[in-house]
């Protein structure tokens, strides 16, 4: 007879808490747990500051070393310019998340390097990782607005099993038995040698080490059957941490990759969300992979005898045979020619974006006046991008308007003085922009699809044809916004890899705002 949820719900409530006090009695537990949840603590909050979180991970030399490796690893060069010397510059090139990500992983590793039986933790801790990367990347293009800590949710996915592995390590080798003996999976074993599966582990870890609700949230499995479309940016992050751990748990699996079957009933499961094509994941396994192997190499962690990271390799490496045998590697002269033009510009143009975030990260370090930060992200995106015109507005809370305040291009100085538009006015791409905290890229305002939203008052006062819209919002507030244009239609051309430049660049510039603000 089946115990009721409620019963259930308890017991593994008491062995959740009885698991965690187990835990926190194990040398180097609970200072990670502080350590990561006062990194939490200050990535969360409305008031963060660069400061407070380079003194917490300095604290650590250790974990600091590590970090400035990984900062200045390929996978985050082209963000930060010049080199990263310091965590208070990493934090201002990289931001909140992304160094809140790296300290995480690289905090997880750590912690492994003091135990002897190191091989299979350190597979899990791989898995681990390119199911974030994967989940990250399928998210940029799949999903663009997914959120910011699919990589951060899709890594905790296996927190509990990793958990485990690092501070139970007897009941780890019982897990590992009772799988092999009886045939089960891992979470069938951990609920019968810890009273809970790997997952409520994790889940639990989550919440002590104060991970944001929403990604605690997504920890969970997801359902079986065709996964369908997600209702909220929550559903969202939830679905790409599962498509990450299922691509990288197929991956892993002794014969998961024989006949490709198992990845095509996985591309079908997510049909509904993501039309990814045979080729398509190949190429995100491909570079995903890829990001793993630098990822690794920062922290000093040996490849060769990876079970896992060798069988992958092996799958991508005949995937790229195949293309190349049948033709898919051929491309003709002409092509070659105007693929190497298009790479010379995409390299002058993420060149320049790098060396602004340079210049920015070099005047947040200390005191900085903020006309000056304004002033080089505004120059940084007009000549990278060659935007005839970059604007920076702010918000103006006694007029209820969004008021240009400094500019870069031609007839700047004209246009700022008038450019400016009501905050509640009628639904067009400007109030749409503010009021969701979306980048918008705006190709041609006479497509008879997005006409009706441009405003009369833009029409009047400019005649340009196409424009970017990058909000700045502080605690889902609106507070400025960056306006860039061109005249011609569809002359905007901007990478996925040149957006997440902008992005940090923008960024930035929020950052200065707010240490600014009273």
């Amino acid at each position: 007879m089946h115990k009721p949820v409620s019963d259930r719900s308890q017991q593994e409530a008491t062995a959740l808490a009885d698991l965690l006090r187990r835990l926190d009695g194990k040398p180097g537990f609970p200072a990670l747990s502080e350590s990561v949840a006062a990194i939490n603590e200050i990535t969360n909050s409305e008031d963060q500051n660069i400061d407070d979180l380079a003194k917490i991970i300095q604290c650590d030399v250790g974990l600091t070393a590590s970090i400035l490796r990984v900062a200045n690893s390929a996978n985050y060069r082209g963000a930060s310019g010049s080199g990263v010397t310091t965590v208070a510059r990493a934090v201002s090139v990289l931001g909140f998340s992304t160094l809140r990500d790296i300290a995480l992983t690289v905090a997880l590793f750590e912690q492994m390097k003091s135990r002897a039986d190191l091989r299979e933790i350190k597979e899990t801790f791989l898995r681990a990782q390119l199911a974030g990367t994967i989940a990250r990347e399928a998210g940029k293009l799949f999903l663009p607005r997914s959120s910011d800590d699919v990589y951060t949710s899709a890594l905790l996915h296996s927190l509990g099993q990793i958990v485990v592995q690092l501070y139970l390590p007897d009941e780890a080798s019982q897990i590992q038995e009772v799988v092999q003996q009886q045939g089960v999976t891992d979470d069938v074993a951990a609920t019968e040698v810890l009273g809970l599966d790997f997952s409520r582990i994790g889940l639990g870890v989550a919440e002590q080490w104060r991970f944001p609700i929403s990604l605690v949230r997504s920890l969970r499995s997801l359902p079986d059957g065709v996964i369908t479309k997600p209702e909220s940016s929550e559903d969202m992050l939830w679905l790409l941490a599962g498509f990450g751990n299922e691509v990288s748990g197929v991956l892993a699996s002794a014969g998961g990759l024989k006949d490709g079957s198992e990845l095509s009933a996985l591309r079908r499961r997510f049909a509904d969300v993501m039309k990814v094509s045979a080729p398509q994941l190949h190429a995100l396994v491909h570079q995903s992979l890829d990001e793993t192997k630098v990822f690794a190499s920062a922290l000093g962690v040996r490849l060769t005898q990876s079970k896992f990271v060798q069988q992958v390799s092996d799958w991508v490496e005949a995937g790229a045979e195949k293309s190349v045998a049948t033709g898919g590697g051929v491309a003709p002269s002409t092509a070659v020619t105007d693929a190497a033009a298009a790479k010379a510009q995409n390299d002058r143009v993420e060149q320049l974006l790098s060396a602004g975030i340079g210049k920015l990260s070099d005047a947040l370090v200390g005191d900085f006046v903020l006309n000056e930060i304004f002033r080089i992200a505004l120059e940084t995106l007009s000549q990278a991008i060659d935007f005839q015109r970059v604007l920076l507005c702010l918000r103006d809370d006694k007029s209820g308007n969004m008021v240009a305040r400094k500019g870069h291009g031609t007839d700047v100085e004209l246009i700022v003085r008038k450019f400016r538009f009501p905050l509640q006015d009628a639904p067009n791409v400007f109030q749409l922009a503010i009021a969701k905290g979306l980048d918008m890229v705006i190709m041609d305002i006479a497509d008879e699809k997005i006409a009706d939203k441009i405003p009369a008052w833009y029409r009047n006062m400019l005649s340009a044809r196409c424009f970017v819209l990058m909000p700045l919002t502080i605690k889902g507030r609106a507070v400025g916004l960056i306006y860039a244009d061109k005249q011609q239609a569809n002359s905007i051309v901007i990478s996925e890899q040149q957006m997440s430049l902008m992005k940090t660049l923008r960024n930035q510039a929020l950052l200065a705002l707010k240490q600014s603000m009273p």
